[in-house]
């Protein structure tokens, strides 16, 4: 990031302080950010460190996560993380939220870690659909968790899933809308 603005807009990151909360405040490293691409969540307008096209608060991020072996991911699909790497979402305990799918990767033949996945998290919401029956989002759920029951879905029970972020209502054509701040 040396001579670059901060990916939050400020002059430096030596001049931010989430910057500093998030890398301290030792020397710039040289480089753009590890794994992250085009857009993130920036609290002011500024130039992308890693490609340096304009950011405005409140765009999306867009991170890259290691991917675990043999693993096909699609756009819009549930990634979540288990043991550090990049999983499709499905229904287990314990997994952590990486955000929804950018593009399509296909991880099969790599090794664990060698590729990795651009999920979208951050900003105003991703959308997921709903599930069904007694596990559906309801209106009345607004900003209460919600959890991974697979790679497309989200279900307002927690029992024997992960949580995947906050309900913030419904799309127009009905898909469940999620604020996702991976820990």
């Amino acid at each position: 990031m040396k001579g670059q603005t901060c990916i939050h807009g400020m002059p430096s990151p030596k001049s931010c302080v989430t910057c500093m909360e998030d890398y301290g405040v030792g020397p710039e490293p040289e480089a753009a950010l590890p794994g992250f691409v085009h857009r993130f969540e920036a609290l002011y307008a500024g130039l992308c460190p890693g490609c340096d096209k304009r950011i405005e608060p409140g765009d999306t991020i867009v991170k890259g996560f290691p991917a675990k072996a043999g693993v096909t991911f699609a756009p819009g699909e549930i990634v979540m993380l288990r043991s550090g790497y990049a999983i499709r979402g499905a229904t287990a305990t314990g997994d952590t939220p990486a955000g929804v799918c950018e593009t399509k990767l296909d991880t099969t033949g790599a090794a664990d870690g060698d590729l990795k996945v651009g999920a979208e998290y951050g900003g105003y919401y991703v959308e997921v659909d709903n599930s069904t029956g007694a596990d559906a989002v309801l209106a009345t759920d607004d900003n209460q968790p919600v959890y991974t029951l697979d790679a497309n879905a989200v279900s307002r029970i927690s029992t024997g899933k992960s949580k995947l972020g906050l309900f913030k209502g419904f799309s127009a054509s009905g898909r469940v809308r999620v604020y996702i701040q991976p820990n």
